[in-house]
């Protein structure tokens, strides 16, 4: 069923159609249209909504995201769950701030590219083929990367966080229920999001680390909550000195080194050697087979010393 003039006309309770007045006039007037759950599959007649910035089409049966160039003044957009495979016609929502895509079958995070106001991205729990997991496009994370405060892909079978590292100004990333077994993956993104306050990775393998909470919240001075549980300060004061003594003790462990040793490792192979020999002597000169240490000057010019050879012979020890 498609959205028709009729259904508009009634999705909009706050604001009152006045006697008299055009379905067109009173759509023009709208800034709010919801139309929840009424087995919507096809999305027309919003270009009567000029002024529409807040659009509440989920719980349907949308199958493309169609139709919504003439809403330059949309600021929200939510179409969970209903049949999205593909996320495409977005770019002329310049203003569009949150968009809400769950629970759709959308394998590939695309088409974002236009969108340079997006503060809020939802794709949480898509409904993948099996073994696939969802993509994200390059182009795409590179557009939103810079603005994006508010992330949700939990639940995506996703193993690894390497293409969400160009996203820096996350105050809240969702990850839950992902594949992901690798701490440091977690670390990274985290590291460059100096302002994230709030952080979920429950369900993932990486759960099942030791000490794994405890390596977050050091990594992240400004995060407060954590897998739904908040940080007080005193614990982060207690985990902070605990990880300052933690690496002083491996500092001390560490095995001690000779100078020449430390000198060799940061010297190129072949000036290795001459940093051990005396400052006058050079590596070419050793290495040569013509040099010789020097001798002092007043060595070279004193006399040789005679020393008489003992007597030999019968009688020998008598005078001549």
């Amino acid at each position: 069923m498609a959205l028709t003039l009729e259904i508009l006309g009634k999705s909009n309770k706050q604001t009152k159609r006045h006697r008299g007045e055009s379905v067109e006039a009173y759509l023009a007037r709208l800034t709010h249209v919801s139309v929840i759950a009424q087995g919507i599959t096809q999305i027309e007649h919003l270009q009567h909504c000029p002024h529409l910035c807040s659009l509440y089409l989920y719980d349907n049966k949308i199958t493309r995201i169609d139709n919504l160039h003439a809403l330059s003044k949309l600021t929200h957009l939510y179409l969970q769950h209903n049949q999205i495979s593909r996320i495409e016609n977005l770019d002329r929502l310049q203003n569009l701030v949150k968009l809400h895509l769950g629970y759709n079958r959308i394998e590939v995070l695309e088409g974002l590219h236009g969108m340079a106001s997006l503060r809020e991205l939802h794709v949480e729990y898509q409904r993948l083929p099996e073994g696939a997991k969802l993509a994200f496009d390059p182009r795409s994370v590179e557009a939103i990367a810079g603005r994006l405060q508010v992330l949700n892909v939990a639940g995506n079978e996703l193993d690894t966080l390497e293409d969400l590292i160009p996203c820096s100004r996350l105050t809240m990333l969702e990850v839950s229920n992902n594949k992901i077994d690798n701490l440091s993956d977690i670390i990274d993104v985290v590291a460059r999001n100096y302002s994230l306050q709030t952080l979920s990775v429950l369900g993932n393998p990486l759960c099942t680390i030791n000490k794994y909470r405890e390596e977050l919240i050091v990594t992240s001075s400004s995060l407060v909550l954590l897998d739904g549980k908040e940080i007080s300060p005193s614990y982060r004061q207690f985990l902070s000195q605990w990880k300052t003594a933690i690496d002083r003790r491996r500092e001390n462990s560490a095995p001690m080194r000779s100078p020449d040793h430390t000198l060799r490792r940061t010297l190129p192979p072949s000036s290795a050697h001459a940093a051990l020999l005396p400052a006058r002597v050079t590596a070419t000169a050793y290495r040569s087979t013509a040099f010789t240490p020097s001798v002092p000057k007043s060595r070279t010019q004193l006399p040789p010393i005679s020393r008489p050879r003992p007597p030999m012979g019968i009688g020998a020890d008598l005078p001549v």
